[in-house]
């Protein structure tokens, strides 16, 4: 009986550092990554309203956690879905990504720009707002942080 209790101990133990470790890699940012973000979205100047709006939603989306992984199966800076990621290919004709690429930063402001070229052509903000996510609270969490970063007015 004494081996049993050390045998269950021990797999606790371990069970219990393999869930810490887990949460540990899955919500940290790399500093090679960082970086990257920094300098690829925040050093340069920025004109284009929609480079905005990429700041903003992955603000409001992750809070800028290239890593980050919802309850929902969403997954990266911009809380991309399967689904999301299954309208990228087929709008675009032939299977470029998978849904583990939202983790990576590039990709995913990739996949944003297919679905803004192919479905947002009036180039609206609030269309590209509601096609990556149509909650109304969601659209001015993403207004508010879109003026703060641009500039503009808050709502």
């Amino acid at each position: 009986m004494t081996n049993y209790k050390y045998f269950t101990f021990f797999s606790f133990f371990i069970l219990l550092l393999v869930f810490c470790s887990f949460n540990l890699i899955k919500n940290r940012v790399l500093e090679s990554e960082f970086p990257q973000i920094i300098s690829h979205d925040f050093d340069k100047e920025i004109s284009d309203d929609f480079e905005f709006l990429w700041l903003a939603t992955c603000y409001v989306e992750s809070g800028n956690n290239p890593f980050s992984i919802g309850a929902d199966g969403d997954y990266g800076i911009a809380k991309i879905r399967e689904i999301y990621v299954r309208e990228c290919n087929r709008l675009l004709g032939y299977d470029k990504y998978v849904h583990t690429d939202a983790f990576s930063v590039e990709k995913s402001k990739e996949m944003w720009y297919v679905i803004k070229d192919y479905r947002n052509k009036e180039n609206s903000i609030e269309k590209q707002i509601f096609l990556h996510n149509k909650g109304k609270e969601y659209r001015e969490k993403v207004l508010q942080k879109f003026y703060e970063l641009s500039g503009g007015f808050s709502i």
